[in-house]
Order: structure tokens, then sequence, then C-alpha cells
């Protein structure tokens, strides 16, 4: 029998294949990650401000903001370490083929 869940990528195909495509569909995860993190202490923000109403509770506490920040900033940390270690490689890349006349 078929599972009902199916295991979902924004890769199709022989794309998958593709560390170009790998690594676009990771930054693209974690910039809807990111997005999301932030988007919900800019709330908690916005209702917890001078105007906010006294008896409704707060949407996060100062510590799930905090934790929300730290998840945001560990994510943009590895995006970039990712991004840094495509760039190496493909400078890498670039220079044995500007050693072996054009062919890597």
């Amino acid at each position: 029998a078929t599972p009902i869940h199916q295991a979902f990528s924004w890769l199709v195909g022989s794309a998958a294949d593709s560390q170009d495509a790998q690594f676009a569909a990771l930054a693209l995860d974690v910039c809807h990650g990111l997005q999301t993190c932030l988007g919900l202490v800019h709330a908690a923000d916005q209702s917890s401000g001078p105007d906010a109403d006294a008896d409704v509770s707060p949407i996060l506490g100062a510590a799930d903001k905090e934790r929300l920040l730290l998840l945001a900033g560990a994510a943009v940390r590895m995006l970039g370490d990712r991004a840094f270690e495509r760039v190496e490689k493909q400078n890498d890349h670039a220079a044995k083929a500007g050693r072996n006349g054009g062919v890597a």
C-alpha cells in the first residue's frame, strides 16, 4: 500500500542530483524558516507594546522570543557556512582548471 504521507522536495526529477539545486532548495527552506521565526517575534513585539490590551495574554514570552532569535541566528550562520563552502569549491575548481589549461 502507498503511504498517505509523501516526502516533500522543491526539486523534481534529475534536479535532485544537482549540488547547485540542492543548495538552492536548502536556502529556500532556511529563508522560509527565518521568515516564520522573525514574523513570530515581530507579532509578539506588536502585541505587547504600549497599546496592548492588558487582558490578552502575550503571543510569546521573552524566553521564547530569545530562542527564536537564537534559532534564526544559527540558521543564518549555517546557510552562510554552506555558501562559503560552495564558493571555496568553485574557486578550487577554477584554480585547478587554470593550472591544467582549462580542464579541471
